[in-house]
Parts: C-alpha cells; sequence; structure tokens
C-alpha cells in the first residue's frame, strides 16, 4: 500500500520513549511504568512476562492488551484483548493478528507492524494515540502505552495498557517521548 495512504488510513501517532525514561513523566500511566520498571529487578534489559500478575492490573482491568511477537515470518498476535477493549474497538483482537478484524489490515501492517519491527530490534516504551477510524468509530479517541516484555533473547511481548481520551488532542508532547513516527 501506498505509504501515504496507509498512514491516513491508521490515523495513529506512535512516540518512543527510553526504557530509563522517569516514570513520573508518564502521567495517566506511571503506576504502570513504576511496575514494570519494578519487575525489571533494577536491570537494564526487560522483564519478562511471568514477572506479572493478574491482579497487577487491577486498576485497568479490560483495557490491557498482551501481544506476542512471532517470528518468521515477523507477525504481532494478540493473545490477550481486554473487554473493554472489545467494546470501545467492536471487536476482539485475542488470538488475531494485528489488523486482521479492521478494514484496512494491510495498512496496519505497512504503519504499526514497522513500529513493533522497531521495538524488535531496540525496545522502547510506546506511547500510542488515534482514533478508531478504520473501525467505523472516528469519534472514539484512544491514548495508551506499550511496555516491551521479554527475555535475555529480546523482546517476546507486548503488554499495552489504552484508554479512551475525550478528544484528539496532542496528549504525546507530555511525555518523554524522544522519537515521534
Amino acid at each position: 500500500m501506498d505509504p501515504r495512504r496507509a498512514r491516513e488510513a491508521v490515523d495513529w501517532t506512535y512516540g518512543e520513549c527510553r526504557l530509563d525514561s522517569g516514570s513520573d513523566k508518564f502521567g495517566p500511566f506511571r503506576s504502570l511504568v513504576e511496575l514494570w520498571n519494578d519487575r525489571r529487578n533494577g536491570s537494564s534489559g526487560l522483564p519478562p512476562r511471568s514477572a506479572f500478575d493478574f491482579y497487577d492490573f487491577k486498576d485497568w482491568l479490560g483495557r490491557v492488551s498482551i501481544a506476542r511477537i512471532e517470528r518468521e515470518p515477523f507477525q504481532v498476535r494478540f493473545v490477550l484483548w481486554g473487554t473493554k477493549l472489545a467494546e470501545l474497538w467492536g471487536v476482539d483482537y485475542t488470538n488475531k493478528l494485528l489488523g486482521e478484524l479492521s478494514e484496512t489490515p494491510e495498512a496496519w501492517l505497512d504503519v504499526e507492524l514497522a513500529y513493533f519491527k522497531r521495538m524488535a530490534k531496540a525496545p522502547f516504551i510506546g506511547i500510542v494515540q488515534g482514533s478508531l477510524m478504520d473501525h467505523r468509530k472516528s469519534y472514539v479517541h484512544i491514548l495508551g502505552i506499550d511496555l516491551p516484555v521479554g527475555s535475555a533473547a529480546g523482546l517476546t511481548h507486548v503488554l499495552s495498557v489504552h484508554m479512551a481520551i475525550d478528544k484528539k488532542d496532542d496528549h504525546l508532547s507530555r511525555f518523554p517521548i524522544s522519537r515521534v513516527v
């Protein structure tokens, strides 16, 4: 797909933050970044998925998704898609590939899959913002955080939390973003 058309179809912005960014700079996601940092056990690596418990996310229940990074070919498969996310999006992505249920799945592969490939190559904390235009809900605006999870071998999963926001303002400028794509 033409990159400009893909970007228009996706209508999301992706911000990349350094792994060592202070949790105090993550606003509504501060407690999640603190938890994620705590599970890193003071190392510079990624926390393993097994370091997290269901109850760690009690304040975010229904808004959590977990994506497994598949290799050969590179794919992103959601192994968990929260109930509130399913209500917002109007679809349940559990056990589905990235963009599979959207109106333009090829656009998601061109834009968001590239974002996850960058995260797999050099992990970062991601901040995302966009509308659900591709799910016929352009009036729903979302702000989210993507936290990389892995092992010594690298990124294995991405733990995400998304929340509905009143309108599409520039929320990204409030975070310690080093790169916007």
